[in-house]
């Protein structure tokens, strides 16, 4: 691999690893929602405040690892913020109230920040941009199929042991990644002597006002950002749509999220032979035809007030297959728009992802009636504004071939 320094299989695995604790410090939550609101007597719209404050903080966190992860060495910026991850985990796992596990919660997203930037920056410096869609797959795979995984072993954790027990996971997890930060993780950066100007500049948004500027970049963001939340919606309410509403057991919950889990790894993993073979732009046109269906699908289900798990599970599917290809070929494309500034545009994404997702999982939440309405609703919104976007990338793209 031409930019390769390291020893490619384990520099691999270790960035895995490390991405593990940014993805399932989510998504391993979810499954302890029907146990929290019966301890602490909460609402639906109250317990997803525990995704809505993570993530908020994981917003405002991640702009500042934008702009100190161009002054100071990757390497320490991540254990830094492991650290404080792990010692917030354990506000999380004694919280006594609820506002103790939301602090708890609010401290882990910042602490996952640099978890959630960092990683992608180095892959983009460490691989040739021809290589970075498949590897970028590839990590996508892994990391997809962790987070589709965490709900099923959060499940079974929650049945076996409560939802404690889940954070102590998460805490094993951020020590091994403090540990891999610091024995994995080249430096980057210098020394910096930190003066006014240093200062200065983390907080100033110039950086960020460009790629906002940046037409190309902003297309590419939208549509990476509004088809990730599609399925983090999901996600983020799917415990209580199944457990709490359809009836069905945390085992039989696990399932359900196991059989997404494998179509969207398996294809992950392909990803890279399929764009070889067929290239981008055809790749690209399936999953758009695939993502339509999806549309439609949702859609019919919110009109027939569909609550069978499985037919929800099948629409989902559609969703796996289609989200696949547009992530592994557009995050290099996004992130080689504007090479000097890849880790604002990292953090551009988490930031812009994270408060979106929020919101838009609150909104579901206040909403949500028992039914597949509120989510589906959600759904397709954030699906039709994705595929605004895609479109104006296609017809920019024309326009400049003609």
């Amino acid at each position: 691999m031409g930019k390769m320094k390291y020893r490619p299989s384990m520099f691999f695995i270790s960035i895995l690893i490390i991405e593990l604790l940014a993805g399932i410090e989510t998504s391993i939550v979810v499954p302890t929602f029907p146990q929290l609101i019966a301890e602490f007597g909460l609402t639906t719209f109250d317990v997803e405040l525990t995704l809505g404050v993570n993530m908020f903080a994981l917003c405002l966190a991640a702009v500042f690892i934008g702009n100190l992860s161009n002054i100071f060495s990757r390497k320490y910026l991540l254990f830094y913020g492991t650290m404080l991850f792990i010692g917030s985990t354990v506000v999380c796992m004694c919280a006594g109230a609820f506002w103790q596990l939301l602090l708890g919660r609010f401290l882990q997203g910042i602490g996952v920040s640099a978890a959630c930037v960092i990683p992608y920056t180095i892959i983009s410096d460490s691989y040739d941009v021809s290589e970075q869609p498949a590897v970028f797959g590839k990590i996508n795979a892994g990391l997809t199929l962790m987070i589709a995984a965490s709900p099923i072993i959060g499940s079974m954790i929650t049945m076996k042991y409560g939802w404690r027990a889940n954070f102590v996971l998460l805490l094993i997890v951020a020590i091994i990644t403090a540990i891999l930060s610091i024995v994995m993780i080249p430096h980057n950066k210098k020394d910096v002597k930190v003066n006014t100007s240093v200062i200065k500049s983390m907080f100033l948004p110039q950086d960020y006002l460009s790629i906002v500027k940046n037409v190309v970049s902003m297309r590419y963001i939208f549509v990476i950002c509004f088809l990730m939340i599609t399925y983090w919606v999901f996600l983020g309410m799917s415990s209580v749509l199944y457990v709490r509403d359809m009836h069905v057991t945390l085992k039989e919950f696990a399932l359900h999220q196991g059989s997404l889990t494998l179509t969207f790894a398996m294809l992950s993993f392909s990803s890279g032979f399929f764009i070889n073979k067929f290239g981008q732009r055809r790749c690209l046109q399936v999953a758009g035809i695939i993502l339509g269906t999806f549309a439609v699908a949702v859609l019919c289900a919110v009109i027939m007030k569909v609550s069978t798990p499985i037919y929800v599970t099948l629409i989902m599917q559609l969703l796996s297959f289609g989200s696949t290809f547009p992530i592994s070929i557009l995050y290099p494309r996004v992130l080689n728009s504007m090479p000097r500034h890849k880790e604002k545009i990292v953090a551009f994404i988490v930031a812009f992802r994270q408060i979106l997702a929020a919101v838009i999982l609150q909104i579901a939440g206040y909403f949500h009636e028992g039914t597949f309405t509120s989510i589906g609703i959600s759904m397709i919104a954030t699906l039709l504004i994705m595929g605004y976007f895609a479109s104006s990338i296609v017809r920019a793209q024309s326009e400049s071939r003609s």
